[in-house]
């Protein structure tokens, strides 16, 4: 986003487009986000069109909201983390290799209830997006 007014990013000639990350912008986040240990974030940076100096603002946690344009994209991400990060945790509490991605029927009792829970999680995805519709359907009526 960028605006016209120092104050803030957000102003009623505000552009809110999508841009291609430049790789010095995706270096600086993933360092932020590694150091800080966050899977989820963005980064304010202030561009001084004068100059072109930049300077990280911010880092901002999961609690920035998300982009209306991209919340199929967004949710698939949010949704494919939130069943790795559960995948780890059960397989490391139980000392147990990870099945992800390798096309294996589940050997152990905890592969088994991974298998369950993407299995469930995939359903209430699908339900979510079908509802989703229907509200905008009714929502343009």
């Amino acid at each position: 986003r960028t605006s016209k007014h120092w104050k803030s990013n957000c102003d009623i000639a505000m552009n809110d487009e999508d841009i291609e990350v430049e790789d010095r912008y995706k270096r600086w986040i993933d360092a932020g986000a590694k150091e800080c240990n966050m899977d989820i974030c963005a980064m304010d940076i202030l561009r001084v069109e004068s100059d072109g100096s930049e300077f990280i603002l911010e880092l901002n946690s999961s609690a920035i909201g998300l982009n209306g344009r991209h919340q199929d994209e967004d949710n698939r991400y949010i949704r494919e983390l939130v069943l790795q990060r559960i995948e780890e945790h059960l397989l490391q509490e139980q000392n147990v290799p990870p099945l992800s991605g390798t096309g294996e029927v589940p050997q152990t009792d905890v592969q088994e209830e991974i298998f369950s829970v993407r299995a469930e999680l995939a359903h209430l995805h699908m339900r979510l997006q079908q509802e989703m519709r229907e509200n905008e359907e009714l929502r343009s009526k």
